[in-house]
């Protein structure tokens, strides 16, 4: 990284910041450039430029060059008070990226996820980023505070390279070690990775009970707020984007997780992309219970502080009910299972919420009952969203746009493709039901340490998700189950979402799941597993099913108080399975 000092006089300010980045980005030998001011030590403002070269053994020529006397809008000047306060300007994201208006593939490579938290502290230092229920933690103090654990960090060994768990239920401690630990270039691996393949376990309780080969107890104290006065000096930010800052485990409704890797550039890409479909804003305050360990909740939860607006941490259904109004939040991010239990949670009369302008449903359709039902009490902004950890964002729309639409899920994101092929993995015409598969500059090509399981789900530059669905010609895309879900019944295909379709339609009923299991002879039956309401009338389920989907009614109902579902609300149907093959044997 070079720096070259620009002098202001007068009403240069403009000009030098609208063509001296300009010409250096235009020179083959700049990878990004960017400005800000400081005051020198004669109290004069200096124009500072950031100028990151591609070969650093050849000689930055800045050079004057056509452009417009405006400020660029993917740059800034960024008025420092300080020499301390100037370096910590993150390096590599000098070349300030707009994320709501820059496609995914003009995000600037160079950085580090940390970077644009600390611009947000070193601009709006004292703007609320983090609510929780003891109190707000500012964009300065949350930056101080991942300076600070990082700092911790490195002091117990931990380098760049390396990969650690985070056995911490504490979310604002989890989120901050986490950012801490990808700050200076460690991965954070999930729990349910293999514990060779992890370096350092950090626990602030008991020990898990995986043998991983260091342990590090970690202090409550670290994540204590430094004092104003205190000196914290900025740790500087591991600058190698195809490092990988995070580790995600898959969706894992079979019961075996798998693992994507995402470096610090392709989490800048799904940032960048999410935005083009959801804007966000410094005026966004966000409750997304889905968790920071998961891909869909950490990113979320990290678009939110790119923007400088604030994380409203809260998981537990009555705690998002309270934090509602107590913290005027505006978005909500949930799976459908999490929306159901809020609208659950909420007291006799309460909402719908005026401040709350947004929701955000992913993980699975959005059943109507419980749509009608959120858009009464909550808000009647609600919107689809499909995507999965290895994908990132696919498809959404609003809920209001897909009505009638059996399956929607959402219009295409730009520069995502999804086809509809065959068993042969031929094209399908628009509108034809098939297997889906997906490309993009978003995906993942292969899962962690999984050769077998990369080899089924990533081929040719494509991903097969499993699903089953159909691709507009106006880029609609349907979801009508998954592949590896469907019940074959005496050779006929019977799609769990179906039936799940006419259970939920019952008002007896207030989650249900589908799903096959082999009797004694071999032969498949099909099953249920629902949560009621009340008492559930079986002659009126029977005739509800031979007026809307003949001969595929349930032959067997497990009744239970909740479904088992994993972090991200996705039914786990192999423990259902389970289940009701010990069910079977206890007769």
């Amino acid at each position: 990284m070079s720096i070259v000092r620009v002098p202001r006089h007068g009403r240069m300010d403009a000009e030098a910041a609208s063509v001296v980045c300009p010409g250096l980005l235009s020179l083959r030998t700049i990878r990004a450039a960017g400005q800000f001011g400081r005051r020198n030590r004669d109290g004069e403002t200096a124009l500072i430029v950031l100028a990151e070269q591609r070969d650093d053994n050849r000689r930055l020529r800045p050079r004057r060059c056509r452009a417009p006397n405006t400020l660029s809008g993917s740059m800034e000047i960024v008025k420092c008070t300080d020499e301390s306060e100037a370096l910590r300007r993150p390096r590599g994201f000098a070349r300030r990226v707009d994320a709501n208006r820059t496609p995914p593939d003009a995000m600037a490579p160079a950085m580090n996820i940390t970077d644009p938290i600390r611009l947000q502290a070193i601009e709006r230092p004292h703007a609320a980023a983090i609510a929780r229920s003891s109190g707000t933690v500012s964009y300065r103090d949350l930056d101080r505070t991942i300076d600070v654990v990082a700092r911790r960090a490195r002091d117990l060994g931990a380098v760049a390279g390396q990969s650690a768990a985070i056995a911490i239920g504490h979310p604002y401690w989890h989120l901050v070690l986490s950012l801490g630990l990808a700050r200076i270039g460690v991965t954070v691996v999930p729990m349910s990775l293999p514990a060779t393949a992890v370096d350092i376990c950090f626990t602030t309780g008991a020990r898990p009970k995986a043998r991983y080969a260091r342990f590090e107890p970690v202090d409550p104290a670290w994540f204590a707020t430094p004092p104003p006065t205190a000196d914290v000096s900025p740790v500087p930010s591991h600058q190698d984007d195809s490092a990988i800052c995070i580790v995600f485990a898959s969706s894992g409704t079979t019961g075996f997780a798998k693992h994507v890797a995402v470096s610090h550039a392709l989490m800048a890409r799904r940032i960048a992309a999410k935005a083009h479909l959801a804007p966000v804003s410094a005026d966004v305050r966000q409750i997304c219970p889905l968790g920071v360990g998961s891909g869909y909740g950490f990113r979320d939860l990290l678009r939110v502080l790119w923007a400088g607006g604030v994380v409203v941490l809260a998981r537990k259904a009555g705690d998002v009910v309270a934090a509602l109004s107590q913290h005027a939040v505006n978005c909500l991010v949930v799976s459908p299972s999490m929306l159901d239990d809020i609208v659950a949670a909420l007291p006799p009369g309460a909402g719908p919420f005026p401040l709350l302008t947004e929701i955000e449903v992913g993980g699975s359709l959005i059943p109507g009952r419980l749509y009608e039902s959120a858009r009464q009490r909550l808000c009647p902004g609600i919107r689809s969203s499909y995507g999965a950890t290895e994908t990132g964002s696919v498809a959404a729309a609003p809920m209001a746009a897909l009505l009638g639409r059996e399956g929607a899920v959402g219009f295409l994101v730009p520069g995502v493709d999804v086809r509809a092929v065959d068993a042969d993995d031929r094209p399908l015409p628009p509108g034809t039901e098939g297997i889906l598969r997906i490309r993009s500059a978003l995906c993942v090509d292969h899962y962690l340490g999984d050769p077998a399981a990369t080899a089924i789900a990533f081929r040719d530059g494509w991903f097969y998700p499993g699903d089953i669905g159909s691709v507009t010609s106006d880029r609609l895309l349907r979801i009508a189950g998954r592949s590896v879900d469907l019940i074959n019944r005496g050779g006929a295909k019977v799609s769990p979402q179906a039936i799940e379709d006419v259970l939920l339609s019952l008002a007896q009923l207030r989650d249900a799941a589908a799903f096959g299991v082999p009797d004694e002879a071999g032969l498949m039956k099909i099953w249920a597993a629902i949560v009621p309401n009340g008492v559930v009338d079986v002659p009126v389920l029977d005739a509800v099913f031979r007026q809307r989907l003949p001969g595929t009614a349930p032959q067997f109902i497990l009744q239970m108080e909740k479904l088992p579902r994993n972090e991200g609300g996705k039914v786990m149907r192999d423990e259902l399975v389970r289940m009701a093959t010990a069910s079977r044997r206890g007769r």
